[in-house]
């Protein structure tokens, strides 16, 4: 077992307690002889056939004592109650069903002889037992089982996943509790006493649990109330059973007969994960605790005091409080998909809704205010035992939920210190009316609108609880309007609405107080958002004069699916894909009139006389009738309508330029010469615009249409198809199984299957060609990857290495349409995105290429992203001159319109193309990250028009000693990697001395420079330290031997991307296309799966282990992989410190790091490594890696299955 298994449950060989009685359990193992000598002991004198029995248990028991005691006291129970020797004896077979018996099978056999309810009920008690965190006590226990039926009579849900389980209802309260005791699942246990509920556990967990006092089995103390004890499992194999074995399987029997497979363990372990950790978000937003920490704000001794006995009474008060707050990091962070992939989003919206109401309340049960609620202090408070094993690096949570909870802080801190928390309804529309006599409305409606104020009290209304089904309060609705497009976009950051420029634009009091009126007496915070965005448009300075004066109508609003993405038809296919209506979203409902206040006005006799008479002799029958009938009818009109609608997936996004395409076909002419005749496959071609023009220029034998919506398309693909060898098949091309069954001889008689022998390199198969258009929004999810085309691509990435798939014809070339946001992944830009499956593409293909993309590189005088900004403007301006190199060799040109900034760039500095850029001379090309804003803020100041001692004031000054700092920073940083250059000259010149004493000579002197060097690096802070090897690193990618190239794909890219708009794309979501050439890897890398020296697998554990740091050096991620691996094969790895051949000869600190590898260098590491004499087995190191990944994976209720997903596909991976 595991260390981890000892903070998690500190299980002591103690006894055991069966149904009847009380046999104690000690630890095997013992002879035959010892275990017969107690068998015949134990063995009740009046069992029928006692000798035969005892024979058969003996020769069964296989030395385990303990299955000895155990079906020793089921057999005595079972003579006691009148069973026959020879039911005893088929009894045996059933429990111990193999030779020599196994204590799993006797468990199963104890747990399935109970009924399904009390299965599932014994299911829930497991749950708690064997994944808390720590050992509950019988009264936790107690009201966690209270807990859980309240939650399933509620929720009625039986499975959770990261985002629905943070999905918190309004909170429970201690009668929901009392009165979920009559749920169905809740039938037969008895909660109203200790003694009682401690019978039944017995019962229900067939002896498998055990009491025990809080000093341990040893201890003194016996004399603890009953509901203060421990439960534990009865013994350490238990606790296997269930964590590793079939235990929760053997409490999951199939729903029904059509089911063909229990789920895993692993899947049961983590939807239980979910339901524990379901509970203690319920438990902490109990209504009865919402008087916590309300009482007397002051900071006095007094209140501290006060708040601390709240506390004590709180955790007396209720038995499972302590434990949920102790152990709330623990339970959120237990499932794998959260330990890897934490919903940011959804736990921010969690601990913020309710006016950050669960974080108050978490962190103050925890002994912080709001002003000392440090996150990391909370985080290391709420994390002793077995969490801190969850918050190691090697997961990346603690990073990101840090930075969750660090802006949870900070809002509550915002909130308090805006009195958002205090206050009565009066006194805030005192407030409000004196900021509108003497302030300005536009100050009162912008600025300070979620800040707080009277005014957005007044707006926002009293507190509500945020459901998160709907995914917004009112709070949040307020930030939407201030975030506005159309306040971003009418005034520029830096200056102030209230200035003279904007009072012509109709923002004016007369206009704000109706527009008040309506967002306070608003109803629902919809509502109050729509009169927000209804009074903002009146000065949108992008409507025309005619609109605002009322001459014209609004135009119709473009439609609109999520955030940023609008569905505008710019072009005519995207006009048809449009009134198709797949893509259309249903009317919104009628609106009711808001609700007015005040009573209503009294009818007038002419208003009585207007009203239409009432109806009489209608029965109440035919009443209740028609209210029935009426949701029926509109049900079945909306089925209708529905119906009515072409079905097809609206995921799907379509290119829809025709001028796109022509300029991608025109652009890579020279590439698609070597294709002209091939056979070529379509797999999603949706509309058919880009197959119909590549379809033109390749001009096939045979094209293949993979359509699944093929019905929908069928008209917009029929130019196509009308065409001679053209087919469509209704079928997913990404679905494997089905690929594998088109991809044969009758569909392709042209092709042929090359050899899959590693020795034997798959040549280059021009005459066939595969296009894939993977984009989707939003994207479709799978397992651990965000993204289907994610997913997709990896695979495909593989097949290279495998001669799968479309390799198995050879190396196919594959052209991929991606969203634009996932080329990184694949194509990164910067040492700092380069993973595992950017590694695995570099040794794969012969390039990867962008032929078109949005331009990340915007025009000066723009701002742009911190992650854009990454790498020097030399280096980009290099790589650039290198590519159009390369352009004007192959016959490339650039259409009108497409070339990239960075290209422009290149051409206003009119450098000469021949001539190599200076990577050591600083280019700012670019603006820095905040220069618009620098630039804004310095004229407002020259205007005179910059306040002393405001905010914007202090925000220049900042930006001043900031861009100041970054500039003197940046100088340094170069400064640094010159000295690190001369000592690379050094060791070269030791490389190439001609004598052996010349050349200890002068490597002597190339280790005393280096080992200065190390000194004086040492001596910055980290930061620096950090940022001196990244630039090193940035510039060895790219500064590598000629005959090598450089290592990232990007750089070696065969011509420059063409820009692309969102309109050339419907729904309009930017995406990219990638063409991909393969080539044969290194025969290493092809030799994987059964029958092969598993040295392609063995790489992939290489690889993985490698980038769990990727800043690190390569001596101690080699070192991670197995003890000894970096002394035992650096010898044989010379290509690592030569620097003809991309290495680092540096031993220090600034030494090779992993993430500069080349492919050079990763293949002669894989040599030297399946070379090594103490190399271990491939099992070994599958086993050791998972370990280590797992960092204690018995306290985590991690499987040892789940190691095999560090083969590629999990979570693990680094790409």
């Amino acid at each position: 077992m595991a260390n981890g298994e000892g903070s998690l449950l500190a299980m002591a060989r103690s006894g055991f307690s069966s149904n009847s009685g009380l046999l104690p359990i000690s630890i095997p193992e013992y002879s035959a002889d010892e275990i017969k000598v107690y068998i015949d002991t134990r063995l009740a004198a009046d069992v029928g056939e006692r000798e035969a029995i005892a024979a058969k248990m003996a020769d069964k028991s296989g030395g385990v004592q303990l299955w000895a005691e155990m079906v020793t006291a089921i057999v005595n129970e079972a003579s006691e109650g009148g069973v026959s020797g020879e039911v005893i004896m088929g009894m045996l077979d059933d429990i111990a069903p193999t030779a020599v018996a196994k204590l799993d099978d006797l468990y199963a056999w104890k747990l399935s002889r109970l009924s399904p309810t009390e299965q599932a009920q014994a299911f829930m008690v497991m749950q708690w037992v064997i994944l808390a965190a720590e050992p509950l006590r019988l009264n936790e226990l107690l009201d966690a089982m209270r807990l859980i039926l309240a939650i399933r009579q509620r929720d009625g849900r039986k499975e959770w996943n990261p985002i629905s389980v943070l999905n918190i209802e309004p909170p429970l309260s201690m009668e929901d509790m009392k009165t979920a005791e009559d749920h169905e699942m809740g039938a037969g246990i008895p909660m109203d006493s200790p003694v009682l509920f401690w019978r039944w556990i017995q019962r229900i967990s067939q002896g498998l649990l055990k009491l025990e006092s809080a000093g341990g089995p040893g201890s003194r103390i016996s004399n603890d109330p009953l509901g203060r004890k421990y439960l534990r499992p009865a013994h350490t194999t238990v606790l296997q059973f269930f964590r590793k074995g079939r235990g929760f399987q053997s409490l999951s029997p199939l729903p029904d007969k059509q089911q063909a497979r229990i789920s895993s363990t692993e899947t049961l372990i983590d939807n239980s994960q979910y339901w524990l950790l379901r509970a203690c978000l319920s438990y902490l937003s109990m209504a009865e605790l919402n008087h916590l920490g309300q009482d007397m704000p002051e900071e006095t001794d007094q209140r501290l005091q006060h708040a601390e006995d709240q506390r004590k009474a709180a955790m007396a008060s209720y038995p499972l409080l302590r434990y949920v707050v102790d152990n709330l990091v623990f339970h959120l962070l237990c499932p794998r998909q959260c330990r890897y992939f934490l919903p940011q989003a959804e736990l921010l919206g969690l601990f913020t809704a309710n006016r950050c109401h669960l974080w108050r309340r978490w962190t103050y049960l925890l002994g912080f205010d709001v002003d000392d609620a440090d996150p990391e202090a909370v985080l290391n408070k709420a994390s002793q035992g077995a969490t801190k094993k969850l918050l190691a690096p090697i997961y990346g949570a603690k990073y990101r939920l840090i930075r969750v909870l660090r802006k949870v802080w900070k809002t509550a801190m915002e909130q308090q210190k805006s009195g958002v928390l205090s206050g009565d309804l009066s006194t805030v529309q005192t407030e409000t009316h004196d900021q509108l006599e003497s302030g300005s409305p536009a100050q009162l409606m912008m600025p300070n609108l979620g800040g707080g104020n009277g005014l957005t009290k007044l707006l926002l209304g009293p507190p509500v609880w945020k459901s998160r089904r709907k995914r917004f309060n009112t709070m949040d609705i307020a930030g939407l309007a201030v975030q506005n497009a159309v306040y971003r976009r009418s005034v520029p950051r830096g200056e102030n609405i209230t200035e003279p420029q904007y009072e012509s634009r109709g923002l004016h009091q007369e206009s704000l107080l109706p527009c008040l009126i309506t967002i306070a007496t608003a109803t629902t915070p919809i509502a109050k958002a729509t009169a927000i965005r209804t009074y903002l448009r009146q000065w949108d300075p992008s409507r025309p004069e005619s609109i605002q004066h009322g001459d014209e109508a609004e135009p119709t609003p473009r439609v609109r699916r999520g955030p940023d993405v609008f569905h505008v038809a710019d072009h005519s296919l995207a006009q048809k894909l449009l009134e198709s209506q797949v893509w259309t979203i249903s009317s919104p409902k009628p609106k009711k009139e808001p609700r007015r206040l005040g009573r209503p006005p009294k009818k007038t006799p002419a208003d009585v006389t207007k009203e239409a008479p009432k109806k009489r002799g209608r029965s109440r029958k035919a009443d209740v009738q028609a209210r029935e009938n009426k949701p029926k009818e509109a049900e079945l009109q909306s089925e209708l309508r529905e119906a009515a609608k072409p079905k097809a997936d609206r995921a799907r996004i379509n290119v829809v330029s025709e001028r796109l395409v022509k300029d991608i076909t025109t652009y890579l002419e020279p590439t698609f010469r070597r294709h002209k005749g091939c056979d070529l496959i379509s797999v999603y071609p949706g509309s058919g615009l880009w197959d119909r023009a590549l379809h033109d220029a390749v001009q096939p034998r045979s094209h293949l249409l993979l359509e699944p919506d093929a019905d929908f398309y069928q008209p917009f693909l029929k130019p196509l198809l009308d065409r001679d060898g053209v087919r469509i098949l209704p079928k997913s091309g990404i679905v494997w199984d089905e690929l594998n069954k088109i991809l044969t001889p009758e569909n392709f008689p042209n092709q042929v299957e090359t050899s899959k022998d590693p020795k034997v390199p798959p040549p280059r198969n021009d005459t066939l060609l595969v296009t894939m258009n993977l984009s989707m929004y939003p994207k479709r999810r799978f397992t651990v990857f965000d993204s289907v085309s994610r997913l997709v691509v990896y695979q495909l990435i593989q097949s290279m290495r495998t001669s799968t798939l479309f390799q198995k014809y050879g190396q196919v070339r594959v052209l991929i349409w991606i969203p634009d946001d996932e080329k990184a992944q694949l194509v990164p830009r910067t040492t700092t995105n380069r993973n595992k499956l950017a590694i695995q593409g570099e040794l794969t293909t012969e390039y990867i290429a962008e032929v078109c993309c949005t331009d990340h590189v915007v025009e000066a005088g723009v701002s742009v992203k911190k992650t854009d900004r990454i790498r020097n403007d030399q280096i980009d301006l290099e790589s650039a001159r290198q590519t159009l190199l390369r352009m004007r060799e192959g016959g490339f040109e650039t259409p009108p319109g497409r070339k990239t900034q960075i290209v422009k760039m290149l051409e206003e500095l009119q450098l000469p193309l021949n001539e190599p850029i200076s990577l050591m001379e600083i280019k700012n090309i670019r603006d820095k990250t905040t220069s618009v804003e620098h630039r804004k803020l310095l004229d407002l100041q020259e205007k005179g028009r910059l306040e002393e001692d405001s905010a914007q004031s202090t925000r220049l000054q900042r930006l001043k000693h900031y861009h100041s700092r970054q500039d003197r920073e940046e100088v340094r940083i170069f400064d640094w990697v010159r000295q690190f250059d001369e000592i690379m000259d050094a060791y070269g010149e030791a490389a190439r001395a001609t004598t052996p004493k010349a050349r200890e000579k002068k490597l002597a002197r190339a280790k005393e420079k280096e080992a200065d060097f190390d000194e004086r690096l040492q001596k910055l802070s980290s930061q620096m330290h950090g940022q001196v090897c990244h630039t090193r690193d940035q510039l060895h990618l790219i500064r590598q031997p000629a005959e090598l190239g450089s290592i990232l794909s990007w750089d070696r890219r065969p011509w420059e991307p063409l820009t692309v708009d969102a309109t050339d794309f419907f729904p309009n979501v930017p995406c990219a296309l990638l063409d991909i050439q393969p080539k044969a890897p290194s025969p290493l890398l092809r030799a994987a799966g059964p029958g092969s020296s598993n040295s392609g697998d063995i790489f992939d554990l290489l690889l993985s282990t490698l980038l769990w740091t990727r800043s690190a050096t390569l001596r101690k991620q080699l070192d991670q992989v197995w003890p000894g691996t970096y002394d035992g094969i650096i010898d044989n790895v010379p290509s690592v410190a030569d620097p003809a051949k991309g290495g680092i000869p540096l031993k220090g600190s600034m030494a090779i790091t992993v993430r500069v590898l080349n492919q050079l260098q990763m293949v002669e590491i894989l040599e030297a490594f399946m070379k090594w004499p103490f190399r271990p087995s491939y099992a070994d190191l599958v086993g050791r890696l998972a370990d280590e990944r797992a960092a204690g994976e018995e306290a985590l209720s991690i499987a040892e299955d789940e190691t095999v997903d560090l083969m590629g596909l999990a979570s693990a991976d680094n790409f």
